[in-house]
């Protein structure tokens, strides 16, 4: 049957995951059908890019090959690479992450692959690279700090890789596969525990622990009867939110730290910025 899309002018949208979910994910979004044409249009474009890659990829024969390719072809950022399976492998990843930290990096090093000299180590670069973090420009930071989620990716890649890869029976002279530590206590078996302790003759206070349930937990609880929720919301209080920095495209409101009553909070302390701000801004 072929349907009539003519009439149409937006079109709803939500994340179905039957293997977690039974129900689409909320909230659901919307777009227009001229709006989902173009991304559509986009999209096979991106597409045939990655065709691109994929046949260029056959013709990395030769080291510098190889690294043209790479220039052209990989472009690492937090978004476009959280996905990605290949980010403990990636060499841009690698070399990017490393040049915003402030540690040198060689083409012949990341051109094809991360570093695999055994011989050479990073601990001076990233000591020397931590050492420089106080008298770095302030617009240096921000660009740095910019890239925390990627290279905080990249690390958990990497991390992730080691762990499969002597799994898999590879070894190194400077690291081991070790046992963590236990999870916490627990019964093994709760009811033969409870009688156990009955037979002890112990009181119900001293076998149970007993608290009051969250503002969470009771307003689950009270969601069918709002009148009776609607008498402990005045109780329900809340710590103050830690300062800290996001990118201008969130939503959160931004603060003043001239301000009074910021200033006034324990973790902050308008003395240990008003020299760098002063500096930054004069």
């Amino acid at each position: 049957m072929n349907a009539d899309f003519s009439r149409v002018k937006t079109i709803n949208m939500a994340i179905f995951q039957p293997r977690l979910k039974t129900i689409p994910s909320s909230p659901e979004w919307s777009c227009s059908r001229t709006d989902l044409a173009i991304f559509a249009e986009d999209m096979k474009v991106c597409v045939q890019r990655v065709a691109e890659a994929k046949k260029n990829s056959v013709l990395n024969e030769t080291y510098s090959n190889a690294v043209k390719w790479a220039e052209e072809y990989l472009n690492p950022s937090e978004k476009a690479c959280q996905w990605c399976r290949a980010k403990a492998k990636c060499p841009a990843i690698a070399k990017q992450c490393l040049e915003y930290a402030g540690i040198p990096s060689d083409a012949d090093d990341f051109g094809l692959c991360a570093i695999d000299d055994e011989e050479r180590s990073l601990d001076e670069d990233i000591i020397n690279a931590i050492a420089s973090v106080p008298g770095l420009p302030f617009k240096t930071l921000a660009k740095i700090y910019g890239a925390k989620g990627l290279i905080s990716d990249w690390m958990k890649a990497v991390e992730d890789r080691m762990l499969k890869e002597m799994l898999a029976g590879e070894k190194h002279r400077d690291w081991k596969l070790v046992k963590g530590q236990g999870g916490n206590r627990k019964w093994k078996d709760a009811e033969e525990v409870e009688a156990m302790m009955k037979s002890m003759k112990l009181k119900v206070d001293e076998m149970y622990d007993k608290e009051i349930i969250s503002p969470t937990n009771a307003e689950k609880l009270l969601k069918k009867r709002p009148r009776l929720w609607a008498k402990l919301k005045p109780l329900i209080g809340r710590s103050e939110g830690r300062i800290k920095v996001a990118p201008m495209s969130s939503k959160q409101t931004s603060v003043d730290p001239f301000n009074e009553d910021i200033a006034g909070l324990d973790h902050f302390s308008i003395d240990d910025y008003t020299t760098e701000f002063s500096d930054d801004y004069a």
